[in-house]
């Protein structure tokens, strides 16, 4: 069974239509997402909407969960600027339906019997602790839990970079020099457990600007690299005339 698992749409709707384009172009089965759908992006309505039309399962991410109330930016300095103002303008842009929606988003999504997914770490994942390297001891507890639990491997998205994490404290960094058309970069995984980050489709931060996700074929995994119209998305933030809304849109084509 072919399944896709994206993570940190963030209001792009050029992105996301494209992958999802892409998937039911190869017969993708069943798609997940591990949350962050929006934030950032000029589209976080469309974006949710297109989630529950296709009835696609998601999990929450910190956008979600910081969109439901107003907060007070003093209490929360591990936010950045940019995100602190994208915020108060997607609840706006959301309707009361929506935010009943982001509401009853889980924390964590099962994907069959040997994946489970969260937004960003199993080690309690209603604080969204970062995982970035092998060292890190969010992801020691994330092995733990996945070996109490008896999984094959976790699924997340948060830092924007696809990864892997093996057991063994290897990891591999799934990436290409060349940065056009749509490509496919297949992952060793084999014996133990992983912990695999599935990149973003709506604001990379690995240097290649298109959209990433991962595509599990029976025991095969494969992190695959879509372009989409990155000029549309940038054109309509720019339209919101939101502050720093020029250093959104740089975002969007960033290579470095």
């Amino acid at each position: 069974m072919k399944s896709a698992i994206l993570s940190d749409i963030h209001g792009n709707l050029e992105a996301f239509q494209a992958v999802l384009c892409y998937c039911d172009r190869i017969g993708v089965e069943q798609i997940f997402s591990l949350g962050d759908n929006i934030g950032y992006g000029p589209n976080p309505a469309e974006c949710l909407d297109l989630l529950v039309t296709r009835h696609i399962p998601s999990a929450m991410g910190n956008h979600e969960h910081e969109v439901q109330t107003h907060f007070d930016p003093a209490s929360h300095l591990n936010i950045s600027l940019c995100a602190i103002v994208s915020l108060e303008w997607t609840r706006d842009q959301l309707s009361p339906e929506h935010i009943r929606y982001v509401k009853s988003l889980p924390y964590t999504i099962l994907i069959d019997d040997k994946h489970i997914g969260v937004h960003a770490s199993l080690d309690e994942p209603d604080r969204f602790l970062y995982i970035m390297a092998s060292q890190d001891r969010t992801l020691k507890s994330t092995f733990e839990i996945l070996q109490y639990e008896g999984y094959k491997a976790c699924l997340i998205g948060h830092t924007h970079m696809p990864r892997v994490f093996c057991e063994d404290g290897s990891y591999q960094v799934p990436k290409e020099r060349n940065f056009t058309g749509t490509t496919t970069i297949t992952l060793d995984i084999s014996q133990g457990r992983y912990v695999i980050n599935v990149g973003a489709v709506g604001v990379s931060r690995d240097g290649d600007p298109r959209a990433s996700f991962l595509l599990m074929d029976n025991d095969q995994y494969n992190i695959v690299r879509v372009p989409y119209d990155y000029e549309q998305t940038r054109k309509k933030l720019l339209a919101t005339q939101l502050p720093l809304c020029q250093e959104l849109a740089d975002r969007i084509m960033k290579t470095k």
